[in-house]
């Protein structure tokens, strides 16, 4: 995937074997959230692809990519959020 018009890739031309993909519960454990969680965000949010056997992947980048609220683009972080 190289930009955001490649979104959604073709489910049955992915390559599951890259870190990029997780199953739910591994999605879970890198976000420190709950697999309910992670299932909630899956339907909110545009962060997975469907197998035709109906079981979601979550795509890493999109799982972490900051979301937007009521329309309106997420502040982009930088060094006044974390100092050093």
């Amino acid at each position: 995937m190289s930009n955001s018009d490649d979104w959604p890739p073709d489910p049955t031309t992915i390559n599951l074997d890259n870190s990029q993909w997780l199953t739910i519960a591994q999605a879970a454990a890198a976000a420190r959230v709950s697999e309910k969680t992670i299932r909630r965000w899956v339907r909110e949010r545009d962060i997975a692809v469907f197998l035709p056997s109906g079981r979601a992947w979550i795509h890493r980048g999109r799982l972490f990519r900051p979301q937007q609220q009521n329309g309106q683009k997420c502040p982009e972080m930088s060094s006044r959020h974390f100092p050093d």
